[in-house]
């Protein structure tokens, strides 16, 4: 859904964001794996990716286009 917001909004970015979204859910799925092989891992590597992904992409990334969002929005409205 997120993505596709971007894309209706015509945002720029929207291709290197969708492809950050697929390094993070592979990266995910590769952290998974190996916990479910040692679930000692949960401990470290999974809260780990979870810290990153919220610290720096929803934090960082997903703020970046707030003000493109707030524009369409805007222009949409026809102000």
């Amino acid at each position: 859904m997120e993505e596709e917001i971007l894309v209706d909004s015509e945002y720029e970015e929207v291709a290197a964001h969708a492809d950050e979204h697929k390094r993070l859910l592979q990266q995910a799925n590769v952290i998974l794996l190996r916990c479910q092989a040692e679930p000692n891992r949960y401990k470290t590597d999974f809260f780990k990716l979870l810290r990153y992904w919220w610290s720096q992409h929803i934090v960082k990334s997903d703020t970046s286009y707030r003000h493109h969002l707030e524009m369409y929005e805007k222009m949409k409205q026809g102000g």
